[in-house]
């Protein structure tokens, strides 16, 4: 792609003209997009194997766990959960760009899409190691609709350009996705502009009764997909009973980690990663705790007496925790309150809704069950802030 700078002002005249003249309602443009969605998820919209290529070249995951995931993902964004023709109607026109950070394909694909159906003109910076997802879905929607602009420019420019600055000058919001250090850095150069979503960590509360081996596969699924990498990735389970309950839900979901990074082939890890894991395999055996872990390190579950953020390693590492409540679950995390993401809950069917809304109210913004975290709704309310709406008002 190109690294100079267009003129993003006249750029943003041309979306906001372009968005302006579309014959179609926000209801419809989100509806076509979710149709788009859906036939990626159900494989009537192939995902093209060069896009595959390219992303596992950049992102060290493997094309099945890349295919895998976006397909999972893009059956999340094929739902809505709330009706687009309440959304306020703008006052005014806003340029809106979106900084998106390489960990997880797609991280824009959401926001850019929700605001620009909304009628916000919308550029994007795409990430280094992701600048394929969202140009491709785009183009799959303009070959589909030629007449019909989506209100929506992505390309890739190095973060030390010229383009950048300018891009971020020019917008009226930015929308940053990254390191909690970048999203400052942003927020102090660009005051009262910047919306950040920073680093964030999920965790599963298992029931014993409901670990089904079905629910197992699925819980394996949450950890694997995009090893591990994404802020609705599980990194801790939390297990209601004593330390032998734990003890057999992590061997269990040992056995389908190992099965399903076999299935979803493998994972390369760098040189540092590997010490990190060779030093907390090291540091469960001295202090007598057991652990379970592939040939090569390549997913690693720990038995743990309580939970540690250094242990969030990523890569498929997991620490599993027995509590003898969700109370103690909450108490536990609480230091960490808010960094905590989302929660992947397996308990029985009579309980989920009450959890589930205690769960939510502790500050998780989604909650599922497990083999679900991978694919919110396409306007989920990432950290609880529900966009098109604050952008609106």
């Amino acid at each position: 792609m190109k690294h100079s700078a267009p003129d993003f002002a006249g750029l943003y005249a041309r979306l906001s003209e372009a968005v302006s003249r579309r014959s179609v309602s926000a209801t419809d443009m989100i509806s076509l997009w979710q149709r788009l969605f859906a036939d990626i998820s159900e494989g009537q919209c192939p995902i093209p194997g060069s896009l595959l290529t390219k992303l596992s070249r950049a992102s060290g995951i493997s094309e099945a766990n890349l295919a895998e995931g976006i397909r999972l993902q893009c059956s999340g964004w094929a739902r809505c959960e709330r009706d687009p023709a309440r959304w306020p109607v703008p006052s005014r026109i806003v340029r809106v760009a979106i900084v998106a950070a390489g960990n997880i394909p797609g991280v824009a694909v959401a926001p850019a899409v929700l605001l620009a159906a909304a009628g916000l003109p919308v550029v994007v910076k795409l990430a280094r190691t992701e600048q394929w997802v969202l140009p491709w879905l785009l183009d799959c929607f303009h070959r589909r609709h030629p007449d019909l602009p989506t209100g929506i420019y992505a390309d890739y420019w190095p973060a030390d350009s010229e383009a950048i600055y300018q891009l971020l000058q020019t917008a009226e919001r930015i929308i940053a996705f990254g390191h909690t250090q970048t999203i400052r850095q942003l927020q102090e150069h660009h005051p009262g502009k910047v919306l950040g979503f920073g680093h964030k960590f999920t965790i599963a509360y298992v029931a014993p009764a409901a670990f089904t081996p079905q629910a197992a596969k699925e819980l394996a699924k949450d950890i694997v997909l995009y090893n591990q990498s994404g802020c609705l990735s599980v990194q801790a389970v939390f297990v209601q009973g004593d330390a032998g309950t734990a003890e057999r839900v992590a061997a269990v979901l040992g056995n389908e980690l190992d099965r399903l990074v076999d299935h979803l082939g493998g994972l390369t890890l760098p040189p540092a990663a590997i010490m990190k894991r060779h030093a907390l395999r090291d540091t469960l055996d001295l202090l007598g705790l057991k652990c379970w872990h592939g040939a090569k390190l390549e997913w690693l579950v720990a038995l743990v007496p309580e939970f540690s953020l250094e242990r969030l390693l990523g890569g498929n590492v997991v620490q599993v925790i027995p509590v003898h409540s969700a109370e103690e679950a909450f108490q536990a995390l609480n230091p960490f309150r808010k960094a905590v993401q989302g929660c992947a809950l397996c308990v029985e069917a009579g309980r989920f809704a009450q959890l589930s809304s205690r769960w939510r109210a502790f500050g998780c913004s989604y909650v599922s069950l497990p083999g679900t975290m991978q694919c919110p709704p396409l306007d989920w309310p990432n950290e609880n802030r529900y966009l098109p709406e604050i952008f609106l008002e």
